[in-house]
């Protein structure tokens, strides 16, 4: 009896510990080698895995001013929604949170259907407990006590509703998968039991070289990336894109997010006996890229290859093209340049290149995006390469027996840079030669820039580039593009690089009608997307990529300028429109830099010489004919000299002039009777008022006369009822002297003035016009009696000038103080009141369209902005403009049906602008 009592009680201890076993210790056991890389479909396009789930749920509600902005569109609306949803769950619930905390998330996007791309989310999990904690919480947070399970392929897939979205899931070999997509979910159970990712070698390769401390690791199946991207582009360029799959097997990239910049880096995988286009490179050194010396600033984006050999690069070209069907087509093409131009082309383009090619993109202009693109390459020598091809091309004009004049012309920048154009037969060499990767770049012209031969889609283009390359307008130059590129590396096999903003209307030329029409409706957030770049290197072993994006919460608008001039400094004084007596039908612009520097521009925008000068120039630029013979020069004056410069830049006898004493305004020259008898007017700091011939001589009869305060402004000449006046005022008084500097006439009034110019009134009774420091508008008769006008306070910095904006034959009154732009009626009326976003830096400036229509030109400087102000106080179609200095109105060239707007820009260039009327 007692031993039946011993084995009944064994039996019972063993009965209850495999009870434990089962329900205590089976359900805590951890699990083994479940990657969740073995549930992602192999076929997958693209997977993420985000290292720290915590850390991507506040990067959401934080400040990365990147994922903010996307927030704002919409297009992670439903993301952070959903995220938010999650961080409210993890601080209600611990079990949650910790879950969230511990784990690393994949994301795998999936084809879904024959035209659907869904997500499908996979999890590691730790042991059977935290796959019971799972399906406890989703109880919870579905109401549910049981859930709807159905049973596939060994595993239970269940089907809820969390949060209004309905999605599947499912527990397989240790990994939690989820999708909205139960196929989805069904076929990363299959994925679990065979063959998976891991199983690769070339994952396994790539996986080794992720950085587990990333924010996100990215791997780009390229066998099916292709056909992702395909699902938002338009047809022809589907058609174009299927040489993806041949790129390379993989590419893991490490993803750092800061608060406005995006890192990506990592390496591309391609197996060396397999035939990918990546392959190409693993024998080619990475090199610097110079391409950007001869890119517009302009320049939307570009790709450029450095090729350490051509020749072996040439031969191994030849035999991918063999292997991927593009041969015969390609071999027939350069047997046709053979046929007519006797030439060995593959020959001819190892001979002369450098290593250096790219294709380029400038001007995208919303109703023509495929125009102005460029195929560029690096020669040895520029004379030899032109040998050849002038060879070639003449041997094609015999060959086809055509007229041999149309195919070569000059274009003419100035009287010394020119430019040979050349016709080119034979388009689509750029692809020929280097593959679909440089397709939709037409070499119908070229030319050639240094050691640079540069084919282009049209004359049109070539001349726009070439005129740029002139005036040093190039990308090299470019003080936000220097920027990025501190950010880039310095050697590469490729760069690709696009400016967001300058490359938006692209969308028409590639995406499909519904990505097109989100890319306009995000207009705004897609040009805060500075730019982009994406380079690789050779490492002997792996392609190493670096992917660089930059953003920038300002929007910069492009300027849609005629053309702009570097300069070695910031414009300092207005630009002045002169005359060119060589060619009197093209004007020319003169301005002196904050550097001294005095520069005369044509009106292509070309630098015909600069000059050195000792200090700031003080006055206007006055052109005189100090000869009388129908040529001009170049009269103003510094602290201590007055110079005279003829048209070529080089200083007129005599000059410069010493000043007595030095100058405290700006000289002022007076052609009394218009026969070229021009006196010069200064003042200087003795208080003493100078008059000069054009000889720089004294005038003879003039008194020379001395004011009470020093004289800032520029003395003005007035003619009123027939009496000659000289017309200046210091601190406290206004002077009206006669020819020989006598007194004229005095004026009653008494009060502190501005420092703003005269302005003369003749409708009425004339009368001189002024502010004083408060603006109040005094009239001074040529009595000697005055009018005081009360217009309203204002500080005694404050801008004035007087001009008729209502054309009622009076002069209105206009004050710019702080940001506010005041208009007022002579009678008093308010014709109206602006805020400026910034205050106005410089004097408005009056110009006039027609005898009807003036604006008001005005200048932020702290905003880089010009506005013109129509009469009624609104801004003018078309601006403002980019520009922070003053600036003139005016036609260059005789014939022109627009105006021209000459303003310097921050960025040390001089812009020209046409302006419609």
């Amino acid at each position: 009896m007692r031993k039946i009592v011993i084995i009944f009680v064994f039996l019972i201890i063993m009965a209850g510990g495999a009870a434990w076993y089962f329900l205590v210790m089976k359900n805590t056991s951890a699990f083994t080698n479940n990657s969740a890389f073995k549930a992602v479909p192999i076929h997958s396009p693209l997977v993420i895995e985000v290292q720290n789930f915590d850390e991507l749920i506040r990067s959401f509600s934080g400040k990365n001013i990147i994922i903010n902005e996307l927030k704002s569109t919409g297009v992670l609306t439903q993301l952070a929604n959903e995220l938010q949803y999650i961080n409210k769950l993890n601080k209600s619930n611990p079990e949650i949170n910790k879950l969230s905390n511990e784990k690393s998330l994949l994301v795998s996007l999936n084809f879904e259907g024959k035209n659907e791309v869904d997500f499908l989310f996979l999890v590691s999990l730790k042991d059977k407990k935290e796959q019971n904690t799972i399906l406890e919480i989703i109880r919870q947070l579905t109401n549910q006590s049981t859930l709807s399970k159905r049973n596939y392929d060994g595993a239970g897939i269940y089907r809820v509703f969390i949060n209004n979205t309905a999605f599947s899931f499912a527990f397989t070999n240790g990994i939690f998968v989820a999708s909205k997509e139960a196929i989805l979910v069904e076929e990363a159970i299959r994925q679990s039991n065979v063959e998976n990712l891991l199983d690769h070698p070339d994952f396994q390769k790539l996986y080794k070289t992720s950085n587990s401390n990333a924010f996100a690791n990215i791997f780009i199946n390229h066998k099916y990336i292709g056909q992702l991207l395909a699902k938002s582009l338009n047809g022809e360029t589907r058609k174009k894109i299927g040489y993806l799959s041949r790129y390379a097997e993989r590419t893991e990239l490490d993803l750092s997010l800061k608060r406005d910049e995006l890192f990506l880096s990592g390496f591309t995988f391609s197996d060396d006996s397999s035939e990918n286009y990546i392959n190409l490179f693993k024998s080619q050194a990475p090199g610097r890229t110079n391409i950007e010396s001869v890119l517009p600033a302009n320049t939307s984006l570009f790709l450029a290859l450095n090729i350490e050999k051509p020749t072996r690069f040439l031969e191994d070209y030849q035999e991918y093209s063999k292997i991927h069907g593009s041969f015969y087509p390609r071999e027939t093409y350069l047997m046709n340049i053979s046929k007519e131009t006797k030439t060995d082309f593959l020959k001819l383009i190892d001979e002369i290149t450098a290593g250096e090619t790219g294709i380029a993109f400038t001007s995208i202009v919303q109703n023509a995006p495929a125009n102005n693109r460029f195929f560029l390459m690096k020669v040895k020598s520029q004379s030899i390469a032109r040998e050849k091809f002038e060879l070639l091309l003449n041997k094609y004009i015999e060959h086809k027996k055509v007229e041999a004049g149309s195919w070569q012309s000059v274009y003419r920048i100035d009287d010394k840079r020119s430019f040979t154009f050349y016709q080119f037969p034979y388009p689509e060499i750029s692809e020929i030669l280097f593959g679909k990767i440089f397709s939709g770049v037409k070499s119908n012209f070229f030319t050639f820039y240094e050691n640079y031969l540069i084919f282009a889609d049209s004359q049109t283009a070539l001349q726009e580039l070439t005129h740029n390359l002139v005036l040093n307008e190039t990308l090299a130059r470019d003080i936000n593009y220097l920027k990025f590129k501190e950010n880039t590396s310095t050697r590469s096999n490729l760069y690709f690089y696009m400016n967001f903003s300058k490359a938006f209307h692209l969308n028409r030329q590639f995406l499909n009608d519904t990505r097109m029409e989100e890319w306009n409706d995000h207009e705004e957030v897609i040009r805060k997307f500075q730019a982009v770049s994406w380079q690789f290197s050779n490492t002997n072993e792996l392609i190493l990529n670096n992917i660089y994006l930059k953003f920038d919460p300002v929007i910069k608008e492009e300027p849609q300028t005629v053309w702009q001039t570097k300069l070695g400094s910031n414009v300092l004084t207005k630009p002045q429109l002169v005359i060119n007596h060589n060619d009197p039908a093209n004007r020319e612009i003169i301005f002196q830099d904050q550097a001294n520097q005095l520069y005369l521009i044509n009106k292509e925008g070309a630098t015909l010489w600069k000059v050195q000068l000792p200090g700031p120039i003080m006055s206007e630029i006055h052109q005189i004919d100090y000869y009388k013979n129908g040529k001009y020069q170049y009269l103003f004056n510094t602290k201590n000299h007055l110079h005279l410069l003829d048209r070529n830049g080089e200083t007129v006898a005599g000059y410069p002039i010493a000043l007595r004493s030095p100058a405290s305004n700006g000289v002022a020259v007076f052609d009394y009777n218009s026969n070229k008898n021009y006196r010069f007017f200064i003042a200087c700091e003795n208080k003493k008022i100078y008059a000069y011939t054009r000889e720089g001589k004294f005038v003879k009869g003039w008194n020379i006369f001395t004011s009470d305060n020093p004289v800032d402004k520029p003395i003005q000449h007035m003619r009123v009822q027939n009496k000659d006046y000289i017309v200046f005022f210091d601190r406290y008084k206004t002077y009206f002297l006669d020819r020989q500097g006598k007194t004229r006439l005095s004026t009653k009034a008494s009060f502190e003035h501005s420092d703003n110019d005269l302005f003369l009134e003749l409708s009425g009774n004339p009368a001189v016009l002024c502010t004083d420091k408060t603006g109040n508008v005094y009239k001074l008769f040529f009595d000697g009696s005055f009018e005081k006008l009360e217009t309203g306070n204002y500080s005694a910095s404050h801008y004035f000038v007087a001009a008729d904006l209502n054309r009622n034959g009076l002069k209105d009154f206009i004050f710019a103080d702080g940001n506010h732009l005041t208009a007022i009626s002579e009678t008093g009326k308010k014709l109206f009141n602006k805020k400026m976003n910034k205050p106005v830096s410089e004097k408005p400036e009056i110009y006039s369209f027609s005898a009807n229509n003036k604006k008001a030109g005005i200048v932020s400087a702290d905003e880089n902005r010009v506005y013109l102000i129509n009469s009624d106080g609104s801004v003018y179609d078309g601006f403002p403009l980019q520009g922070s200095s003053k600036f003139c109105i005016g036609i260059i060239s005789t014939g022109n049906k627009f105006f021209n707007l000459f303003v310097g820009n921050e960025d040390h260039s001089l812009y020209n602008y046409m302006i419609e009327y």
